[in-house]
């Protein structure tokens, strides 16, 4: 099936040019798959995710016979977000394969991405927290609200996600996000709006794979130019899920 989609993908770059809209590519590629034997294509199909009161929805371009995604790009070159991007819709709907297109190349580009993580993989993880303090009942609050969410969605998803939903179950984006001066040798260049737990205390959700140690230390370097006290770092290293306080 896919060689065949890919088939219509290349002609309809060869019939339109590489300088039409994203939109556009979507339309004309389902148009293409549903008068060659796949009338169950649809655009912009909507995925939700959801936790108690929590819900967001995400939009794959197109998606075949309910089996294979593609996410069609107008972009110089593909980037990693890109791949991220396509592997997030693919652990939230269930499926495995998927393909990136991209029509603004003056040859069609495209990419296969492909996942082995099940839902009930996604599921089993450890937790590391031997450098994590509860300094207060924020903290232990904001623990136990992520891994409620990863129990029920599983790791590996966009981090976006973790961090809008916890936000929201901690008071809303409206609150926990404040504004914070970042000074350098005694002057304030600016404000920086961060996720804050207390007045003295933020905190911040990332996916770091690689280099963590760098990533501890630019987050020191932030906390020494602000009036922070610590950082409460939620780390989602693959199956590793790591919880650190770091202090000034």
């Amino acid at each position: 099936m896919n060689e065949m989609v890919m088939g219509l993908a290349f002609r309809v770059h060869r019939e339109l040019g590489r300088f039409c809209h994203e939109k556009i590519y979507q339309n004309a590629l389902r148009e293409a798959c549903a008068g060659n034997g796949f009338p169950l294509s649809k655009t912009e199909v909507e995925i939700q995710v959801s936790h108690k009161d929590y819900c967001k929805s995400y939009f794959a371009d197109l998606l075949v016979e309910s089996g294979i995604v593609y996410e069609a790009k107008t972009v110089e070159a593909f980037h990693e977000s890109h791949r991220k991007q396509l592997l997030h819709y693919l652990m939230l709907l269930g499926l495995f394969h998927g393909t990136l297109l991209n029509f603004r190349s003056q040859s069609l580009q495209h990419e296969f991405v492909s996942t082995r993580l099940t839902p009930e993989k996604r599921k089993q993880f450890t937790i590391i927290d031997s450098e994590w303090e509860l300094l207060d009942s924020r903290t232990q609050n904001l623990q136990e609200t992520l891994l409620d969410l990863l129990g029920e969605w599983g790791a590996f998803l966009d981090t976006a996600l973790y961090t809008d939903a916890v936000a929201h179950f901690l008071g809303g984006s409206d609150r926990i996000l404040s504004p914070v001066e970042v000074i350098h040798r005694g002057k304030v260049l600016g404000v920086q709006r961060v996720h804050m737990l207390s007045k003295g205390t933020a905190y911040k959700i990332t996916a770091a794979t690689k280099n963590i140690n760098i990533y501890k230390k630019d987050l020191l370097r932030f906390l020494a130019h602000t009036h922070l006290k610590s950082v409460q770092w939620i780390n989602l290293n693959h199956h590793n899920i790591e919880f650190r306080t770091l202090k000034k």
